[in-house]
């Protein structure tokens, strides 16, 4: 998992294929990216037991790191949610169509709060 990981698909795809945007496929392949989070869990793990460095640096470190990883499954979803509103056929029906009727009117960044929220 380690090795499959780190293969660069997009740039493999657009050696085979020409293409910059290849497909749903090859960004499936990209998540494996997220594998390398479990390594990043185990080195701050080794780096609390070392007495070398101070605990509580590297605890708020970890946990910087966490929020960070949180804020962006955050952003993520917020995204799909509006993804899946935008493109639905009536659109009045949607969830940010109950919210704001006329939704694609509005601001870029009251939608992506709106959605986020």
């Amino acid at each position: 998992m380690d090795v499959a990981s780190r293969i660069p698909f997009e740039v493999l795809a657009f050696l085979f294929t020409g293409k910059t945007k290849v497909g749903f496929s090859y960004c499936i392949l990209g998540l494996l990216r997220f594998w390398r989070l479990r390594r990043v869990k185990q080195f701050f793990t080794r780096l609390e037991k070392d007495i070398r460095f101070s605990y509580f640096l590297i605890r708020c470190t970890t946990l910087l790191s966490i929020m960070q990883v949180t804020l962006f499954l955050i952003h993520c979803v917020g995204c799909l949610y509006y993804f899946m509103a935008d493109y639905y056929l009536h659109q009045g029906r949607t969830w940010i169509g109950s919210v704001m009727p006329n939704f694609s009117d509005a601001n870029v960044w009251t939608r992506y709060i709106t959605a986020t929220y």
